[in-house]
């Protein structure tokens, strides 16, 4: 009976070191702010809520109209509504991927329908005064055409300014929900839809800033909001890895987490 209490102290104290190994770590992983190296970063199913299924967190401000279905299970319907999201601890210093599915619902016939972007200023257009990402869905009889703008790390009224257009019909994306994926890998950057590469983007810095802000639904010019999305989302989906550079099969299910 000795015997197997002494042996059971000794495990209890091991098992009590190892939580104070473990506590230790992830202490020092905060205070140090350790950068993950799984390859997805934030996940949102919009499966009736705004949770990312990584962190398991429901930490994104704003609000969305409903969650009808989708491409899989429900999705988000943005009828002019934005949501903020703090992606300070997601690094994208190297390798990225930002997809999800998304359909037009709008009913107007011109329009400058931000989609979603990063970036590091409290103005919320794409590197408005620092480097930053995004995409937006532009209806205009300004450009007399209809096309989608891609922003890989650039500064607005910059010379340099790293985007590339893609010009479709206003109708493309009403029909259905359609894959949507943007890629940088080294100093590339690829723009995909439904698997298929509509355009590149080349002589990108190899490193970019650490994006601090996602916010899907619209652009802000200062106090000013413009742009507002009239559309369905679902699986949108940060990596810190380029997961395509070529034409690929558009997800058949829903993101996992790897």
């Amino acid at each position: 009976d000795s015997s197997n209490r002494r042996k059971g102290e000794l495990s209890a104290f091991s098992n009590f070191r190892t939580k104070l190994r473990l506590m230790g770590r992830r202490r020092l992983m905060k205070k140090h702010k350790v950068v993950s190296t799984a390859k997805t970063a934030l996940l949102l199913h919009f499966d009736g809520s705004l949770t990312d299924a990584v962190n398991n967190k429901s930490n994104i401000s704003g609000s969305i109209s409903s969650y009808p279905i989708a491409k899989f299970g429900q999705g988000a319907y943005f009828n002019r509504n934005t949501i903020s999201y703090d992606t300070s601890e997601i690094d994208f210093s190297g390798d990225w991927t930002v997809d999800f599915w998304w359909q037009d619902k709008s009913d107007t016939d011109y329009s400058n329908d931000n989609i979603g972007f990063f970036s590091n200023s409290s103005y919320f257009y794409p590197g408005w005064d620092k480097s930053g990402l995004g995409l937006r869905w532009i209806r205009s009889e300004t450009y007399n055409q209809d096309f989608f703008r891609v922003y890989f790390n650039t500064t607005l009224y910059n010379s340099t300014e790293k985007y590339l257009d893609w010009s479709v019909s206003n109708a493309y994306f009403k029909d259905k929900l359609h894959h949507i994926a943007m890629v940088k890998s080294g100093t590339t950057g690829y723009f995909f839809v439904d698997g298929i590469l509509k355009g590149t983007k080349t002589g990108l810095p190899a490193n970019d800033a650490i994006c601090d802000n996602l916010k899907l639904g619209d652009w802000t010019l200062g106090s000013s909001a413009n742009g507002f999305n009239v559309g369905i989302f679902d699986e949108f989906r940060i990596s810190r890895v380029a997961r395509w550079t070529s034409n690929f099969t558009p997800p058949t299910q829903p993101y996992v987490i790897d």
